[in-house]
């Protein structure tokens, strides 16, 4: 049976195979976030970390552009709120972020495929990423080169490259990480579904500010693909 791991979790192994996020801490309750808020400084975001919590945004349990301990304190117990009705058995866990902008929001996603294994999705991503499905996939693992001529495939590579007068995204940084991705992927035989969503694509660098695992039950949840 397949289990969706925590935010913290599903962070710290893909930090360990080389994904970079946004500064960020988990918390389990109101204060703690504030005080969480108040070290990681500027304006924050807050999200639910619970496993049983997967579309965060629709269920109204993300907050974005927090700037004060009263914004962040009130923000808690809304997505507590609504994290309680949506039936989370951990509803007071959650995630306090630095914000993040970019150039643009980027999908790094894995799929696992029932004859060929784990598939890489690179493509737009964001809220609309299921609407525009503007996804390239290969066979795990690829190289950072692999993977640049991926993001070539997007129909939506102007918005990565300056169109309309946009700045360029760091297209290296970006195909970097997606190799990562897909050697983590490619090194971890319990991994089911594995989504970064969305990945700021930036003009010097690329910062992941969410991550989505699931395992499968029947292999070690907690397998460090460097071992």
């Amino acid at each position: 049976m397949p289990r969706l791991l925590e935010g913290s979790e599903a962070r710290r192994l893909l930090a360990d195979a080389g994904v970079r996020f946004a500064t960020w801490e988990q918390v389990q309750d109101r204060a703690a976030a504030v005080r969480a808020a108040e070290r990681i400084g500027a304006a924050v975001a807050l999200k639910s970390a619970a496993a049983d919590i997967v579309h965060k945004s629709d269920l109204g349990c993300v907050a974005l552009g927090l700037c004060d301990a009263q914004s962040v304190g009130d923000a808690y117990d809304h997505i507590l709120n609504n994290a309680r009705r949506a039936g989370s058995i951990t509803p007071g866990c959650m995630l306090v972020e630095a914000m993040t902008s970019g150039v643009a929001e980027v999908l790094i996603g894995v799929k696992r495929d029932a004859v060929f294994g784990p598939m890489l999705l690179l493509g737009l991503g964001g809220i609309w990423v299921e609407a525009l499905r503007d996804v390239s996939m290969r066979l795990c693992p690829v190289s950072p080169t692999e993977a640049q001529a991926m993001l070539g495939e997007l129909r939506g590579l102007p918005l990565l490259t300056g169109g309309r007068g946009r700045a360029p995204a760091d297209l290296a940084a970006l195909a970097e990480m997606a190799a990562c991705v897909s050697t983590f992927a490619a090194r971890t035989p319990g991994l089911v579904e594995l989504d970064l969503n969305p990945v700021m694509a930036m003009a010097d660098g690329a910062i992941a500010v969410d991550a989505r695992i699931v395992m499968d039950v029947h292999h070690p949840a907690h397998a460090n693909p460097n071992d």
